[in-house]
């Protein structure tokens, strides 16, 4: 009997299912960055001129995407960087993550919570600007500005999600809030400001040194979609809109892996991000990790 036992107990079992999932896609690629501050410049006689102005431009960038699922539970990180547009470096950060719970049918209840970091660190030199002041426009030079710009947003969101009967493909809505910090730090050396006729002259502006805090409550629509064959080519794109700023931002990831035995293939991330002080444009590429 012992020896049955021993030789029984001893049989290979069959292997258990794996439950979770992890995934690494270093990519590389194009970034475009739009950005948008205000300052005051010394107009003479104790007053000043608004400036408002907005930057944009495109260079390199590079992100670094990490995901894992387990379960019903899905944690996404989005790390990109862009360290010259706009004569800054451009970095963000995004971490999410959300818990299906089953209701009825193909319907599944959604819930996520998550927090976006973006940080726009830029320096300038000889910075142009117009500042009109009685309806003459004078030309301000600044010989160095240095922009900080730095947001953090948590977020949260609860929706439905429809599995459609097709491979592994769904549909969900959603609805959230978002609570926005910003902090933007703008200092300058000083400059001068050209007064073209009748006054032809030529005024010295001062140091400057500007700090704005603002906090803004923004609810939220949004829309995911995935869709995949067999998991070998897989899109997914996630939309939301900013109802109180009129933003919309577009993501979209697509994956292709070429074999069960070897997980490894090629990543796309595609994203069009309205905000309210900065845009953010861009499409990276890369090699795809999945274990």
């Amino acid at each position: 009997m012992t020896g049955r036992m021993s030789r029984a107990s001893a049989r290979p079992t069959a292997a258990k299912a794996k439950t979770w999932r992890l995934i690494f896609m270093p990519t590389v690629g194009v970034f475009r960055n739009v950005l948008r501050f205000s300052y005051d410049i010394p107009t003479g006689g104790g007053t000043a001129s608004r400036q408002d102005q907005e930057l944009s431009d495109d260079g390199a960038g590079g992100a670094f995407v990490t995901g894992l699922v387990a379960g019903r539970f899905t944690l996404t990180n989005v790390t990109f960087l862009a360290p010259d547009v706009n004569a800054s470096r451009v970095l963000g950060s995004t971490l999410v993550g959300t818990y299906r719970y089953p209701l009825a049918g193909r319907f599944d209840l959604v819930t996520g919570v998550g927090m976006a970091l973006m940080d726009v660190d830029g320096h300038y030199r000889d910075f142009e600007d117009k500042a009109e002041r009685d309806g003459i426009v004078a030309t301000a030079t600044l010989d160095d500005v240095w922009v900080r710009n730095t947001v953090l947003a948590p977020f949260a969101r609860v929706g439905v999600r429809w599995t459609i009967p097709i491979q592994h493909w769904f549909v969900g809505a959603w609805v959230g809030y978002m609570f926005e910090t910003f902090n933007l730090r703008m200092e300058s050396s000083g400059g001068r400001v050209y007064v073209p006729p009748p006054i032809d002259a030529t005024k010295a502006i001062p140091a400057l040194e500007v700090s704005h805090w603002k906090r803004y409550h923004n609810p939220l629509i949004g829309l995911e979609v995935r869709l995949d064959f067999h998991y070998a080519v897989q899109l997914r794109v996630v939309a939301r809109y900013d109802l109180s700023h009129q933003n919309l931002a577009v993501r979209a990831w697509a994956y292709a892996f070429f074999s069960r035995d070897v997980p490894v293939g090629v990543a796309l991330q595609l994203a069009y991000v309205e905000g309210i002080v900065h845009d953010n444009i861009y499409g990276f590429i890369g090699p795809s990790f999945l274990y």
